[in-house]
């Protein structure tokens, strides 16, 4: 077996020894090429084997650095538990990110950037990887895997991670309800208006003033009161 010249120099003191294929894959069928290829990534960094298995086609073939590696269980019992040990010592950034699907065949391809130490060596990397990837009836399963590697330059430009995007902003919270304003209570029964009553049907009650004489003149409204009638005059006795 030979091992890919990326990673087994990389891991040229740490190879593990190998290991029996895992057991057969189980289905997630629910995930699309984009989401595969990240949990393939994140079996590879928690060490999950069985995890890292289940998103590979029986026909895989990896083509890395010039060398190839053909069959699932080939991989397993190879390169896979270097790779493996490789994803949990470094830090894995997507910088870019392009996918297409077209019927039962997916393409996703990535770049990334690899950093860490690892050992006595300090690595800065920029990663290449093609996926192709095809639709079965347990979901999406991994069929190619085409990367390559370089140490990166102290010029070389590369986008910035995805993940350190600025996301959206969140959508405004909805408008909070506006409270409803209590009705006043009803008045008790005790003090609802009653009833107008009927007319009563009996004559007034005369007024005990005597009624004014027809002859009497009305007072004028505002007139004073007549003066009383002058005293007769005096009169002279006879004979003076």
């Amino acid at each position: 077996m030979k091992l890919r010249p990326l990673w087994g120099w990389l891991l040229g003191t740490v190879l593990l020894p190998a290991a029996a294929a895992p057991p057969a894959p189980s289905s997630q069928p629910g995930l699309v090429p984009t989401e595969v290829v990240d949990a393939f990534h994140a079996a590879l960094a928690s060490g999950d084997r069985k995890g890292v298995v289940q998103h590979l086609a029986a026909d895989l073939s990896i083509y890395e650095q010039g060398f190839t590696e053909l069959g699932r269980d080939a991989y397993a019992e190879g390169s896979m538990p270097n790779d493996i040990t490789f994803a949990s010592l470094v830090k894995r950034e997507v910088l870019r990110r392009d996918a297409w699907e077209d019927g039962n065949v997916a393409w996703v391809l990535t770049l990334s950037s690899v950093t860490g130490d690892f050992g006595d060596q300090k690595l800065a990397l920029v990663n290449t990887e093609t996926l192709v990837l095809r639709r079965t009836d347990l979901g999406w399963k991994i069929v190619h895997i085409h990367r390559s590697a370089h140490p990166r330059g102290t010029d070389e430009e590369l986008p910035e991670p995805l993940a350190r995007k600025a996301a959206p902003p969140p959508p405004a919270p909805p408008p909070a309800p506006t409270p409803a304003v209590p009705l006043p209570p009803a008045p008790p029964e005790s003090a609802a208006a009653a009833p107008p009553k009927a007319a009563s049907a009996e004559p007034a009650p005369a007024s005990s003033a005597a009624p004014a004489s027809d002859d009497a003149p009305a007072p004028e409204a505002g007139a004073l009161p007549p003066l009383p009638p002058a005293p007769p005059a005096p009169t002279r006795p006879e004979g003076e």
